[in-house]
This record gives structure tokens, sequence and C-alpha cells, in this order.
């Protein structure tokens, strides 16, 4: 574990980062099925979309952003989703293996939870036995698999789909 650590709500100037830490993931894992890095000014966009009711944050660790996550819309075209929302996280690969995407994880669940959502839909490559460790640890059960779903890397990818139900207090969600 890490000393002074802090997770706060993303602002425009963790954007860099944010997008650095990403394109890693697109050059390098499947962590992302992106396969063309983003360019600062498409991260930003997709930073000015999230807002309040689809929060990005970032872990910092003794001041300097080294992963961010964020909740998402499950499909923003089609209001029967709206109760549902998407986890993304992503940590800075020197700083993997110190329980910071564990953190995140948990920071997913209470915010989605304090904003009245009631399904966390997060999808993980099969392979990706840290991640879905992770999210089993915070209640998120497999409920599907798509079979070669996925492509990249010149592989066809089995994609797993893990869900975690909060309760619901606010009905305006439901």
């Amino acid at each position: 574990m890490v000393s002074e650590v802090e997770i706060r709500p993303a602002k425009e100037e963790d954007i860099p980062v944010i997008n650095e830490i990403y394109n890693h993931a697109v050059r390098t894992s499947t962590a992302t099925l992106e396969t063309k890095e983003k360019t600062r000014e498409e991260r930003m966009e997709w930073f000015r979309q999230h807002g309040n009711r689809y929060p990005v944050f970032v872990t910092v660790v003794d001041g300097k952003v080294v992963g961010w996550g964020s909740i998402s819309p499950y499909s923003s075209t089609r209001n029967g989703w709206k109760s549902t929302v998407e986890s993304s996280i992503y940590v800075d690969p020197d700083c993997k293996g110190r329980g910071l995407g564990k953190l995140l994880a948990g920071h997913t669940v209470s915010t989605a939870q304090k904003l009245g959502y009631h399904a966390i839909i997060a999808q993980v490559v099969e392979d990706n036995i840290a991640s879905l460790k992770m999210l089993e640890k915070h209640g998120f059960e497999q409920v599907g698999v798509l079979k070669d779903a996925g492509y990249k890397f010149d592989q066809w990818l089995n994609i797993v789909l893990m869900e975690k139900l909060l309760p619901v207090e606010d009905k305006a969600y439901a």
C-alpha cells in the first residue's frame, strides 16, 4: 500500500495525465479495446460530457495523479438504462499492484450509490484476472461472456460482463 493517497474529482488540468494513462493502455494492453490513442482534444470533450451525474475522479499519491476512474452512461440513447452506469478504472503502469485500483473500485461503487444508480456494469477482457478479482472483491458478479466480441493485437477476445446491483432509495431512477 502507498501513503498519502487521495481520491478527488478530476479537474481540467488532470486531463493530460488521464490521457497519458489511458493511451498507455491503448498501446500496450487489452484493458481497453480502443486501438487508436486519444488526442488531448478528444479527452477534453469526453471529460466535458461527464459532469456531476457521470463523474470522473483521480487518485493522487504524494501530489501526483496516478490513476483515474469514471462513471459513464451505459446507454445514453435509451431512457430505460438511466439507472445503469458503466465503470472504468485505469492506473499508471508504474503504480500497479499497490491497491490503487481497489481504492478506485470502492470509490466508484460508493459514488454510484450516492448518485442513486441501481446497477454498475464493468466490461473486462477475460484474461485480465487481476481486474476480475478486484471487481469480485467489491461485490461484482459475472453475468455473462461475450465470445470473440473484441479484437485487438491480432486476436479475438472474450469480454466478461461484471455487474453490481445497488440498493435503490430514490425511485426517480427506478
